[in-house]
């Protein structure tokens, strides 16, 4: 009669048992199988690492070689100083109330220093604010601030028009940029060279458009700074820039972007 031995009776020619080289095949495939593990959380943790610190880099870098420029202390900004306009005296009589429509401050030197009160100001190592105001449409602003290693972007726009009211709040929206956007930001305000760009020449302008406006503070140096109805330019290419990244996606085609 045919007989068939066991499986554990099985030897090999050297005399190991055929149970033995199962048991010794599985220890290999476990150190393999734990190895391949390890190799790909290593793979994992340094591209995670390499890929963020490429992304995140310090906030010294970020920060503009243009500064001070024109810029005036907080503690002696005076009116003439807040103005976008070659000439100081122009528009004085005009007095529109936008900062509180937008339910916005006024950069002025006790705000600064009430910490209490006016945290996102006087807690902030840098605030840029960009005022986009249109004769005929609604108005918005957007305001870029660094508190530390935070960096965040307000949005806003009222229901006004520009030319004949500002208007009341109806849009709000906030969220933290990386530190790609902010260097992004600080290099394109370099390339319009905000911090030393010409005021606004009262002999040049328009009855009708829109200005853009950008409001600057950075160790307690203040300068403003913008154009009208712009059609092209670092200027310009700056505050789209925070338009873009903002969240609100407004249209650069439409016939109401200008």
């Amino acid at each position: 009669m045919l007989m068939f031995a066991h499986e554990k009776d099985i030897t090999f020619p050297d005399g190991k048992s055929y149970a033995f080289m199962i048991w010794k095949m599985s220890i290999w495939l476990t150190l393999v199988l734990g190895m391949i593990v390890i190799g790909i959380g290593a793979f994992a943790f340094w591209t995670n690492r390499l890929f963020s610190e490429e992304i995140r880099q310090p906030a010294e870098i970020c920060l503009s070689n243009k500064f001070p420029g024109k810029s005036v202390s907080i503690d002696e900004l005076k009116a003439d100083s807040r103005t976008v306009f070659s000439d100081t005296e122009f528009g004085t009589g005009e007095k529109y109330e936008f900062y509180s429509a937008f339910q916005e401050e006024e950069f002025e030197k006790a705000k600064f220093d009430d910490e209490k009160s006016f945290p996102e100001i006087a807690k902030a190592d840098e605030i840029y604010r960009f005022s986009w105001l249109r004769t005929f449409h609604n108005p918005y602003m957007f305001r870029a601030y660094r508190i530390g290693d935070d960096k965040l972007l307000v949005a806003k726009g009222t229901d006004g028009k520009g030319g004949y009211g500002i208007g009341n709040l109806i849009l709000s929206k906030t969220r933290i940029l990386s530190d790609r956007e902010w260097c992004e930001f600080i290099r394109r305000l370099d390339e319009a060279d905000f911090w030393s760009k010409e005021k606004i020449d009262v002999n040049t302008l328009a009855h009708d458009g829109s200005f853009w406006m950008i409001e600057g503070v950075r160790e307690r140096r203040f300068y403003i700074a913008g154009e009208q109805s712009p059609r092209g330019g670092d200027f310009r290419d700056a505050c789209m820039y925070l338009m873009r990244i903002s969240g609100l996606n407004i249209d650069e085609n439409s016939r109401e972007f200008y």
